[in-house]
């Protein structure tokens, strides 16, 4: 009788040659239409007899091929021979929890009854730290699968180092409260199985159907230009989000609402949209000119959230929108062109009361999302005059844009 030890139990083994050798492949249903990630991460766990693997696959095959994330399973006895050309002496001493550096369509793990789930992959946009924690942990800690976070990596602006995939060349930050995510994030993608029995020297056919854990938000407002005095035209939008929980749990959605970041993303240019009707609306893309008057600015945007500011009066923290704005005017008389951008910003408290995208969780202590929809409708228009943005002064419960401080000007 062979005894092969883990971190978290003995296995018994009866067979001569790869003991408790099983292998699982894994397919994925999609969606029409969704944008994928480019990987999804695997996380097997053993129910009875806790052991645990981890796996990297890609999205783009059936069935996926991946490596292996985070395993024990590095003894030459747990390798098959299809596999065992790959290896050598160094490498087999550095897998300890490093997994396995090529790619397999079949990934060997322990027999036993296994809950598999899955999400995103990506290193750039989420931070994995907790996910190792838990996958490092022996059992005796009583660690549990439905206590995991998908958690957002967050950048600084200042100090990033080229990380972050920042959508202006340079901008003032007008509420420096909190770090960054990864501007224009894909959904945070999420599936898990029924109890799966994987047996000794048997493939076990896992299918996952990932369905999207953040919300997908459609952003509006109108910019109103004056004029009158130099006709000038809109050139492109930007804008920034903040009040986005940085983390969401797996297993119940809940939200950590008092950990948020900020996002950038861009806006398109449309026809006037009326805001005192019901979205959707229709989206009808269009370049500015010189003497238009109105435009209408969207964006779709998928993220965990958007947390509501403490209060209304504020332009710091979450539930702040800020924008930036790029122009241009032609001197009639030389025909010179001069380029401006200004930003402004917004507390959209009223908005988000509008907007009900949250609402609280059944523990009472986090908030969940009210539907995989929602709209954020800022009826309060930005109005320019070619030069700045004007800070408005509703009084009939919409919320104020604000200028910032400073106004850019490139010739």
């Amino acid at each position: 009788m062979l005894m092969v030890a883990c971190k978290t139990d003995v296995d018994l083994c009866y067979e001569s040659s790869h003991p408790h050798r099983a292998e699982v492949e894994f397919t994925y249903t999609w969606d029409e239409g969704v944008l994928r990630p480019d990987s999804m991460c695997v996380l097997a766990n053993r129910i009875i007899g806790q052991w645990k693997s981890s796996m990297v696959v890609g999205t783009n095959t059936t069935p996926v091929i991946g490596y292996y994330f985070s395993t024990d399973i590095i003894p030459e006895n747990y390798i098959s021979d299809e596999f065992r050309e790959y290896l050598d002496s160094a490498t087999i001493a550095n897998l300890l929890y490093g997994g396995f550096d090529f790619p397999v369509s079949k990934f060997i793990v322990r027999n036993g009854e296994y809950k598999f789930i899955t999400f995103n992959m990506d290193t750039t946009a989420f931070a994995y730290d907790k996910l190792m924690d838990y996958m490092l942990s022996p059992a005796n800690e009583g660690r549990r699968l439905r206590d995991l976070n998908m958690e957002y990596k967050t950048y600084s602006k200042e100090n990033n180092k080229g990380a972050l995939r920042s959508l202006i060349a340079s901008w003032t930050d007008y509420n420096p409260y909190a770090d960054y995510i990864q501007p224009e994030m894909n959904p945070i993608y999420f599936d898990t199985t029924q109890v799966v029995r994987v047996e000794t020297d048997v493939v076990a056919k896992v299918s996952f159907h990932p369905q999207p854990l953040t919300q997908n938000i459609d952003i509006y407002f109108n910019i109103k230009k004056d004029v009158s005095g130099v006709p000038f035209a809109i050139d492109s939008v930007r804008a920034e989000v903040s009040g986005i929980p940085k983390s969401i749990n797996l297993s119940n959605g809940y939200l950590d609402t008092e950990h948020t970041a900020k996002m950038m993303f861009r806006m398109d240019m449309c026809a006037p949209f009326n805001l005192t009707a019901v979205p959707p609306f229709e989206i009808k893309k269009e370049a500015d000119q010189l003497t238009k008057q109105a435009v209408g600015c969207h964006a779709n945007i998928d993220v965990t959230g958007v947390v509501r500011n403490a209060s209304d009066y504020v332009y710091s923290g979450p539930g702040i929108v800020q924008v930036m704005i790029w122009t241009h005017a032609k001197d009639p008389q030389t025909g010179l062109i001069s380029r401006k951008k200004m930003q402004g910003k917004i507390n959209i408290y009223k908005t988000l009361g509008k907007s009900d995208l949250l609402k609280e969780a059944p523990d009472g202590k986090h908030m969940i999302r009210k539907s995989k929809h929602g709209n954020i409708v800022i009826q309060a228009n930005i109005e320019i005059d070619g030069s700045k943005i004007k800070r408005s002064d509703n009084t009939n419960g919409l919320d104020n844009w604000i200028p910032c401080d400073q106004v850019d000007v490139d010739i």
